[in-house]
């Protein structure tokens, strides 16, 4: 197979399909996306957005419409509406650039998202974070136009977020484990990724809980979730860490787990494919 590698969306992406001709646009994909979803971009549509409380990009309502379904189907646990929360612990621009910050707090969400005639609006206090949901909803995209222009065999690979056409492949994940997927997605969330200490030597990570607008503190350290989408498997892994509990329902959404507690012990769902 034909690679690609780049940075995007604050982190590395690479593209490999067994047809070289549509990994340039794939990559301008990648680009265009990060102009309407980043949150770190105060020209993207999503910036506007926080900014002026009312937006029509089309591309950004529809991922908003997505985010507030998982929100809905999770429980609470996962939840878009923490991107003020997500300032104020500091994670307030690219990950690599943030040095120990003072942290404020605001406690739970009280944003609110309305869509009206094709836009959306928000009412209240706050602002959205896409994050590692867009970047999902990006590889399901970009999949999706490989296949439209002949790729039978792919990977699209945005930081450890990964959606495989054909295989089987097996990937890395969670440290030294491994997958093997054939046409399917597989993310994986973690408490030890994008962590950093403020000025009062407290650990923060961008993996928020709800119901506190402060970084989870569940038993898990990570999770690495297989699904149809990379933007489910996104869902469902930033879901389980914040609310482990949540493991009884991973079949019933269509995925398959494999989660290690904060002791480093690991267990997986029946169907998770080891390599």
């Amino acid at each position: 197979m034909i690679h690609r590698a780049f940075a995007a969306m604050g982190t590395r992406w690479w593209i490999a399909a067994d047809t070289g001709g549509a990994l340039a646009g794939a990559e301008a994909m990648v680009h265009e996306a990060e102009r309407h979803l980043s949150r770190f971009d105060p020209r993207s549509a999503l910036s506007r957005l926080n900014r002026e409380r009312r937006s029509d990009d089309p591309v950004l309502v529809e991922v908003l419409r997505a985010a507030e379904a998982a929100r809905v189907w999770t429980g609470g646990a996962f939840d878009a509406r923490l991107g003020r929360q997500l300032r104020s612990l500091g994670y307030d621009r690219d990950f690599a650039a943030i040095r120990r910050p003072t942290v404020l707090g605001t406690g739970p969400s009280a944003l609110g998202i309305e869509f009206l005639d094709g836009a959306a609006q928000l009412h209240g206090e706050g602002e959205v974070d896409l994050g590692g949901l867009a970047k999902g909803w990006t590889i399901d995209r970009v999949a999706r136009r490989l296949v439209e222009v002949g790729a039978r065999e792919a990977i699209v690979d945005g930081g450890g977020d990964i959606r495989v056409l054909g295989g089987p492949h097996a990937l890395g994940v969670a440290g030294d484990r491994a997958v093997v997927l054939t046409d399917a997605a597989v993310a994986t969330s973690s408490r030890l990724g994008r962590a950093w200490v403020d000025r009062s030597g407290h650990r923060h990570h961008h993996l928020l809980d709800p119901a506190t607008g402060e970084s989870a503190t569940g038993t898990l350290d990570t999770a690495s979730v297989v699904a149809s989408s990379a933007m489910r498997a996104e869902i469902v892994a930033k879901a389980l860490v914040v609310r482990p509990s949540l493991a009884a329902h991973v079949e019933d959404w269509g995925a398959r787990v494999l989660v290690v507690d904060t002791a480093g012990s690991a267990w997986c769902s029946p169907g998770w494919a080891a390599a």
